[in-house]
């Protein structure tokens, strides 16, 4: 599999990346977010991942949500789609809890969506060693950085927590997501904003990952 591709420089114009004719620039194609569960039993809407592809470019590509350190700056997002795809049953989860609560997700989004992203990346004496690590496959996964949402909606009346008509709590762990008074997850709507896209080891969202050519 391939996972990082050149760049031309018409490819940079058309995406309004600023860039540097005396360097070779990368494209990594990532999966950063879908409406599947994930680890904190939380999942995107459909209209969330519709906003996080259009405020994601010009983020920052970095490492480990480091912020603080110019030098873990990898590269930028330069554009992004919404997608809906056949869902790959692996990704549905192995429990059948896991497995109900992502086909709930996925009906109430009205089909598997992801939101994809394409990050450049200048290939430098400090960015090289990262980018060797992605192209061969050993580093993988990602993880969206610093969003933040409207609201918060049950699965279950789908309405918002806040609603004296809602019944349910949101949970934050797997015994509260399988007992009674709690929603089997919650839905993530109205996305503000987001910060930067990072490359990590373990994320919160299972299949958000680099994605091969």
């Amino acid at each position: 599999m391939k996972f990082l591709r050149e760049v031309t420089e018409e490819e940079l114009q058309n995406w309004g990346v600023r860039y540097s004719s005396d360097y070779k620039y990368v494209a990594i194609k990532i999966a950063v977010a879908n409406v599947l569960v994930n680890r904190s039993f939380q999942s995107w809407s459909f209209d969330s991942l519709k906003t996080a592809v259009k405020l994601l470019p010009g983020n920052p590509f970095i490492l480990d949500h480091n912020w603080n350190q110019v030098k873990e700056v990898v590269g930028t997002i330069a554009t992004g789609q919404t997608l809906k795809l056949p869902i790959n049953k692996k990704d549905l989860g192995i429990s059948e809890d896991e497995i109900q609560r992502n086909k709930l997700a996925i009906d109430i989004a009205g089909g598997f969506y992801e939101a994809q992203v394409i990050a450049v990346a200048p290939i430098l004496s400090d960015t090289k060693n990262i980018l060797d690590k992605i192209g061969s496959g050993i580093i993988q996964k990602v993880s969206i950085g610093a969003y933040s949402f409207n609201h918060f909606v049950c699965p279950s009346c789908r309405k918002k927590f806040e609603d004296k008509s809602c019944f349910c709590l949101p949970p934050k762990n797997h015994k509260q997501a399988n007992s009674e008074g709690f929603a089997p997850f919650s839905i993530r709507e109205g996305l503000r904003d987001t910060f930067e896209v990072s490359v990590v080891v373990i994320p919160r969202a299972a299949t958000a990952k680099i994605l091969p050519w």
